[in-house]
């Protein structure tokens, strides 16, 4: 779930880079990948054809050429295949829906033959998961691989700021116990929901999958900062400095109207306060998600040694065919204990200043 913000954010970044940027590190990083890569002696290689800012193939591709080494390209062939057409001079090339070239014949080869695999990537964690474009094309397309005695070496060439420091999953807090608080029955829920939470350098990740039946989703418009009781809504409430002395809230409505305020002790959520974040949400058959992205300056932090920060959260689930509120840690935002419920997570202290 918390991998689409992060992949939205990587695409932004890719968006900035300058044009005399690219035509530089495009050139280092093919020079890099000849100097590591037998590509002599590599019989069977998988290229591509660039999309977007991704790294071009270039020079390593008249290393093809001196080699004559059998190149392969991907082509889209169904609704969630890939295929590897072989690439020849002269091939005829025809545009896919996403204006990606694909070889148009019918010399496939399997990614278990190949000796050598070049796939473009959004990004890449520490762990060396791959984040596409979210079709999921490649992944479903060399899982085989996994299963062969002999395996291709895959490489991916991408930017500094494509490899990330953190897990795409194992590092994420996930919640999955949530009660109902208002009424405050403290009932276990009736429907499933599990949240995750995952923070990098850019800011902090949620997101939530709420499980319930196609036909009780509400989706009613409302104004922002308005917590109206027929349309469902996730929320986190985050005390960034760990005192107990405000929380910060972040909601959003399943049509996409967010809001958000600040709880303080002794007081009640006020949502005069609007944040500088992101948030969306989408339906799918049987449940539906919603994810932020809160970025490190939505605030002013306070300065702390070390490389981790403890912040205080919890997260919030609003069931609008039941008007029941949900919460892990027991609790609202209009209870006297609220800022004393939330509970304590590490995360990288990535300390960014507000611009005013």
């Amino acid at each position: 779930m918390v991998k689409n913000l992060i992949r939205k954010s990587l695409l932004e970044q890719g968006q900035l880079l300058s044009k005399n940027f690219v035509h530089k590190a495009n050139i280092d990083i093919q020079n890099a990948a000849i100097k590591h890569l037998d590509i002599k002696s590599s019989k069977n290689i998988l290229s591509y054809f660039p999309y977007k800012n991704e790294v071009t193939l270039e020079i390593i591709s008249q290393e093809f050429k001196k080699y004559k080494n059998n190149i392969f390209m991907p082509r889209i062939v169904s609704a969630n295949q890939l295929k590897f057409n072989l690439f020849k001079e002269n091939a005829t090339l025809e545009k896919n829906k996403y204006g990606i070239n694909e070889v148009k014949n019918e010399e496939y080869l399997d990614s278990a033959s190949f000796d050598l695999m070049f796939i473009p990537f959004v990004g890449v964690d520490k762990g060396g998961y791959r984040l596409g474009y979210r079709g999921g094309y490649f992944d479903r397309s060399i899982g085989n691989i996994s299963f062969t005695e002999k395996k291709p070496i895959i490489v991916g060439l991408g930017y500094d700021f494509q490899v990330l420091k953190e897990d795409f999953a194992d590092n994420a807090l996930v919640i999955n116990d949530y009660y109902e608080t208002v009424p405050f029955t403290l009932a276990p829920a009736k429907v499933k929901t599990i949240t995750k939470i995952f923070s990098n350098e850019e800011g902090i990740y949620v997101g939530f999958k709420n499980f319930q039946e196609n036909s009780s989703m509400q989706s009613n418009k409302s104004m922002r900062d308005e917590v109206p009781n027929n349309v469902e809504q996730n929320g986190i409430a985050i005390d960034f400095d760990a005192e107990g002395l405000k929380a910060y809230m972040f909601f959003v409505t399943l049509a996409d109207i967010q809001g958000d305020g600040i709880r303080r002790l002794g007081g009640w959520p006020q949502f005069d306060w609007d944040g500088d974040w992101e948030v969306k949400t989408k339906e799918y058959d049987g449940y539906w998600i919603s994810e932020f992205l809160i970025p490190w300056n939505v605030v002013l932090l306070k300065n702390i040694d070390g490389e981790k920060r403890t912040i205080n959260v919890t997260t919030f689930r609003y069931v609008a065919e039941t008007q029941s509120w949900l919460n892990e840690s027991k609790t609202s935002g209009y209870r006297a204990s609220f800022l004393s419920k939330l509970k304590p997570i590490q995360v990288a202290n990535y300390t960014k200043g507000k611009v005013s």
